[in-house]
């Protein structure tokens, strides 16, 4: 085993369902949905596109401007990414007991973050003299890293990781291998991202990957065998991350361990996703965290609900695991997919899940009889042992990770 744990010590999110993890977590217990109609008349309505699964609005500064030097020309330079981004960490910091004084210009305390990319339609469509004179920077994807440095003061180690779907959960891999190596003593790692936009919707609708329901309960199942893509969403999901020791020098409860991360690339289309790709990245979770296939008990799918992913995740699944599955669900099913936010706000359910020993369930279901059935949570949380469980993400592009979690007894 490493001569060092990494566990987690700070949740802290935004999301369709909540904007804390508390609030996520009974939501997804409850099956509630975070999608909303749009309007026939509204721009976003194109390509058949009627459902979005949008954040919750806000209240930044709620909580947060005694705490920390937060001003309110910091917040008018922040899009509603890097707001999502920084009110996640602050939340995230605040479980974790860590004021501004212990993070701020410390070596040892570094952020790694997943981020999306943005097209700044609205400054765009402008003449050039009507743009925003700053337009420019809300291209660049590690804007939102160097908002929430400047928020915290953050001196050390920091990058940003643009992989798509995968940017978050890589993010959370990355940052528990700097610990292990004795690089950082916290680290601050997920994803904030939102591409609900005109050219993004229509771009997902024209590769057929979003539903084109309009009904609320049937808009988005994964694993089901009438499935025809996802609900696009938006949110941010932080975890802070430390060496056990750390941790347990600052007298904070650990929520969880980081146990294995393992990653891959099919090396083989662009939006076909490969079994082969999928199954590698879960052998090697499960390899770097020491364990068999037998130890995981649940496994929280990426589960988008499109033809090909949930064909392919169902292949790999069982490739791995064999015929008799662990418990398996799809978050996305209820907060959409946020892209290169999901691995993390998947991330904080899976610790959830060991923490309380319960699954939130899924969508309601009919498995598709080309392949052999996943064992899928019904349609009601249950109760259930979980020791180890096991986060799935993929990429356009073909990048494959999962993380390997596992309880910490009371």
């Amino acid at each position: 085993m490493y001569q060092t744990d990494v566990v987690i010590t700070g949740l802290g999110c935004a999301s369709a369902l909540g904007n804390n993890s508390e609030q996520m977590w009974q939501a997804l217990l409850a099956g509630n949905t975070g999608f909303s109609p749009l309007d026939q008349h509204d721009p976003l309505a194109c390509e058949q596109v009627h459902l979005l699964a949008k954040c919750q609005q806000l209240d930044f500064l709620s909580g947060h401007m005694d705490k920390w030097p937060l001003t309110k020309k910091q917040l008018r330079q922040m899009s509603p990414v890097s707001k999502m981004l920084c009110h996640s960490a602050l939340d995230a910091l605040e479980q974790a007991q860590l004021s501004c004084a212990e993070v701020s210009n410390n070596a040892k305390v570094g952020a790694i973050i997943g981020a999306g990319v943005n097209l700044c339609e609205e400054q765009t469509e402008l003449l050039p003299e009507k743009r925003n004179p700053n337009w420019l920077l809300q291209s660049y994807p590690n804007i939102h890293l160097a908002h929430l440095s400047m928020l915290l003061g953050l001196t050390g180690f920091a990058t940003t990781i643009v992989n798509a779907c995968t940017s978050a959960s890589q993010a959370i891999g990355q940052g528990m291998q700097m610990i292990r190596a004795g690089l950082l003593d916290i680290v601050l790692v997920g994803g904030a991202d939102s591409r609900i936009s005109p050219a993004f919707l229509s771009g997902f609708s024209r590769l057929n990957m979003l539903s084109q329901s309009a009904d609320l309960e049937l808009s988005m199942q994964p694993f089901d065998q009438h499935r025809s893509g996802f609900v696009l969403g938006e949110g941010a999901g932080v975890l802070v991350l430390e060496s056990a020791h750390h941790a347990s020098l600052r007298g904070v409860k650990a929520l969880a361990q980081v146990a294995g991360f393992g990653c891959s690339q099919d090396a083989y289309r662009l939006t076909e996703p490969c079994p082969r790709g999928k199954a590698r990245a879960m052998a090697l979770a499960l390899q770097d965290a020491h364990i068999s296939a037998s130890n995981i008990s649940y496994i929280n799918a990426h589960g988008t609900a499109t033809q090909q992913n949930d064909h392919a995740e169902t292949l790999a699944i069982q490739q791995v695991f064999g015929a008799t599955t662990p418990w398996v669900n799809s978050t996305k099913g209820f907060l959409g997919h946020s892209l290169a936010a999901s691995g993390a706000l998947e991330a904080i359910v899976c610790i959830k899940s060991l923490q309380q020993q319960k699954l939130h369930p899924n969508r309601p279901c009919t498995q598709a009889k080309d392949v052999n059935p996943l064992t899928l949570v019904g349609v009601q949380a249950m109760s259930t042992r979980l020791d180890f469980c096991m986060s799935n993400s993929s990429a356009i592009g073909g990048t494959n990770t999962s993380l390997v979690f596992k309880r910490i007894e009371k």
